[in-house]
């Protein structure tokens, strides 16, 4: 009786054990529920402010970009070279030496922030609507050289702009910024496509060297990576993809910290839905040159299936509480 005993309670020992074992191989295989890039300190490659000039150093990031080595093989140099002219010619247009002459001297000779011509004499100036183009026509070659990944068919993606923008927010803001979200989240959900939140946590700092040499940058120089700000940028993922979880909202979340691979990705997925932030717009404004808009009808959401899960995820009318966002918090650059 006693032997039957301590063999049954091994047993049992023995099954309990194992499921631990199994749970934990589980846990250890599946990728972190809210396993999100962060890019702690961005503070050259900025595509939204290099392309559309904004932000107070565009230029000085521009030149960092066409004078430094690590940049040479990625789409931001491809895209300068193509639309910066030295002496009226473009750089792409100058010979190997020549091209390596004139960025070795701008690297020493540029100072300047923001300005469309500098003392290393290249010209960043043509109009926006050219820089757009020369972006959209780099991505075209870096896809059509395979050189990144085009976004699967059928699928759907929304992106995030978080990391310092959404560690700022005031609550009520981010309150906002979650209901436009979630009504764009549950127009996606009703397509049949496969939903993708695209995300990364970008922060990009002014270095302390250019704020001493310039005092008037101590009001930007906010942008700086701490604990707080993530830890605050992944609650707002998980209350995020709770509530889609709670409502049956199967979705994919994708966090890719190659800024090259993530324009080629939202520049071709089938449905795009613009957030904040000038990173965001530019992608629907090259996407639109790459006439990925236009390229196929797609059928629209079905509409009882988008106010359902819109009631679900508590955002009913979120478009008109949170258009303000867009409006007034991030204007359009």
């Amino acid at each position: 009786m006693v032997t039957a005993m301590r063999c049954q309670c091994a047993v049992t020992l023995f099954a309990t054990g194992l499921v631990v074992l199994v749970a934990l191989l589980v846990c250890i295989a599946l990728p972190s529920r809210n396993s999100t890039a962060v890019l702690e300190k961005n503070t050259v490659y900025r595509v939204g402010d290099v392309v559309h000039h904004t932000g107070i150093k565009w230029r000085r990031d521009s030149i960092a970009i066409l004078t430094q080595p690590k940049f040479r093989k990625l789409l931001l140099w491809h895209f300068l070279a193509s639309t910066s002219r030295y002496n009226g010619t473009r750089l792409s247009d100058l010979s190997p030496a020549q091209l390596r002459a004139l960025l070795e001297r701008a690297q020493i000779e540029e100072k300047e922030l923001c300005s469309t011509h500098g003392e290393s004499g290249i010209v960043l100036e043509v109009s926006r609507q050219e820089r757009v183009y020369a972006l959209a026509r780099s991505v075209k070659q870096w896809l059509d050289e395979a050189r990144c990944t085009r976004a699967p068919p059928a699928t759907s993606v929304i992106h995030l702009r978080l990391g310092d923008k959404l560690a700022d927010m005031a609550p009520e803001t981010e309150d906002k910024y979650s209901l436009f979200l979630l009504r764009d989240i549950a127009g996606l959900a009703c397509t049949g496509d496969q939903v993708v939140l695209n995300g990364v946590m970008h922060f990009g700092p002014i270095s302390k060297d250019l704020v001493r040499r310039h005092p008037f940058l101590r009001k930007t120089s906010t942008f700086h990576f701490s604990e707080a700000k993530h830890a605050r940028n992944q609650r707002f993922i998980s209350s995020l993809r709770s509530k889609l979880g709670a409502c049956g909202v199967h979705h994919v979340w994708r966090s890719q910290p190659d800024v090259d691979e993530d324009i080629c990705f939202l520049s071709t997925a089938d449905r795009y839905v613009e957030s904040i932030g000038g990173y965001s717009k530019l992608i629907t404004a090259v996407r639109k040159n790459l006439g990925m808009d236009a390229r196929r009808k797609l059928p629209p959401p079905n509409p009882q299936c988008r106010q359902r899960l819109m009631r679900c995820l508590g955002a009913v009318g979120a478009l008109g509480q949170a258009c303000w966002v867009l409006r007034d918090v991030y204007k359009r650059p």
